[in-house]
């Protein structure tokens, strides 16, 4: 609970001045001291296979695979085994523990308020092959019913490079690649511009989320309107239809912004 209480007050921090330095508003990145849904995860890459003796697929190179972090920003504690690298100009450099430091990378939340101005960065872990590695993180993250939309572009008058992301939605269908294989996983690359209206198969991965966890999809299919969308998706955009006993024609009309 210490590490968490220091780490969300860090990240926020941090987070404030980040923004300030590239000129965005701050209320958003402020009102994550109250509203925000961040967590904090113990990870442990043992030497042993622990599924040695399942049916489970040989294990490889890697204890996480490359990715971005989903959220604001990340605050990371090593231990002092080597592992976490990053993804720079195409090579991948060692993120080298250092007794008595942290680990901070912005996330993909951040990336689309800059509105691509700050990149969160692709990074992954190395299996580890001469001692176990454990290591703590600290992931803020926007509030469930949060809308995340470039800051930049709505304070300068530019133009938005992604469509408005509802926070809940991002991450339940980031969490389908994490434990199941539902195809490509989603990205905010999804989100740029028309690729979200023109995407069948994120209409297709919206579908599956709506149906796994059971619950109103709410701002799920809100964001898809019937004329952007492909003939053999377009049922699904009906005003009328119901889905998980909620009529889509009582959507937020704030977040149907496909043009």
């Amino acid at each position: 609970r210490q590490f968490s209480a220091a780490a969300h007050a860090l990240g926020l921090k941090l987070s404030v001045r980040i923004a300030e330095a590239f000129g965005l508003p701050t209320a958003p990145v402020r009102r994550l001291d109250e509203q925000h849904g961040s967590f904090t995860r113990l990870n442990h890459y043992p030497l042993q296979d622990p599924l040695a003796h399942s049916d489970a697929p040989p294990p490889g190179p890697l204890g996480i695979s490359q990715h971005t972090d989903a959220g604001v920003i990340t605050v990371l504690l090593q231990d002092s085994v080597s592992g976490l690298q990053m993804q720079r100009d195409g090579s991948w450099i060692d993120v080298t523990p250092r007794p008595g430091t942290l680990t901070v990378n912005v996330g993909d939340m951040f990336q689309v308020w800059s509105n691509d101005r700050i990149a969160a960065p692709v990074h992954r872990v190395l299996a580890s092959e001469r001692a176990e590695r454990y290591s703590i993180a600290y992931f803020l993250n926007p509030g469930e019913d949060s809308v995340i939309e470039p800051l930049l572009a709505a304070h300068n008058g530019q133009q938005a490079r992604y469509e408005p992301i509802h926070w809940a939605e991002f991450r339940g269908l980031r969490a389908l690649g994490d434990y199941a294989n539902y195809g490509e996983e989603v990205q905010i690359s999804h989100y740029r511009g028309k690729m979200l209206c023109s995407d069948v198969a994120a209409v297709a991965r919206r579908e599956r989320y709506c149906r796994r966890i059971s619950v109103s999809p709410r701002w799920v299919n809100s964001i898809w309107r019937r004329n952007d969308m492909p003939s053999s998706t377009s049922s699904i955009c009906n005003p009328g239809l119901m889905v998980a006993g909620t009529e889509l024609s009582s959507m937020p009309p704030t977040l149907t912004r496909c043009r």
